[in-house]
């Protein structure tokens, strides 16, 4: 199976993604599951960290990429998930949806390499 996000826009510091390899698009990216022709410009970066257990042997097990864009006043994230068995225990999305196969952000906005809970 495979699972794709097309929709976070976060406010975001302009000066802070100067420092990083995002590429900038002057047209607005409409949130709504199709990818705009904008995508094509930004490269697929791989998901390398793991935060809890042991990562599969096989990327038909699990694997995942994501792309990133930015405007003058958002942070765009582009994320495709490949895995074999969707974990869903939790019949209330509010409760504990960490436990079940979800795609979590982390924005380290201080740049500190903190512990990610806190």
């Amino acid at each position: 199976m495979k699972y794709s996000l097309f929709a976070l826009g976060l406010l975001f510091s302009s000066q802070t993604l100067f420092a990083m390899d995002v590429e900038y698009t002057a047209t607005p990216i409409k949130i709504d599951g199709v990818a705009d022709a904008a995508w094509q410009q930004a490269k697929w970066q791989t998901m390398p960290y793991l935060m809890d257990g042991v990562l599969p042997d096989s990327a038909s097990d699990f694997s995942g990429k994501y792309k990133l864009l930015w405007d003058e006043h958002y942070l765009y994230l582009q994320a495709e998930i490949t895995d074999d068995v969707l974990l869903d225990t939790h019949a209330d999305p509010t409760v504990n949806y960490w436990d079940d196969d979800t795609l979590e952000v982390f924005i380290d906005s201080d740049a500190s390499g903190g512990d990610h809970q806190f």
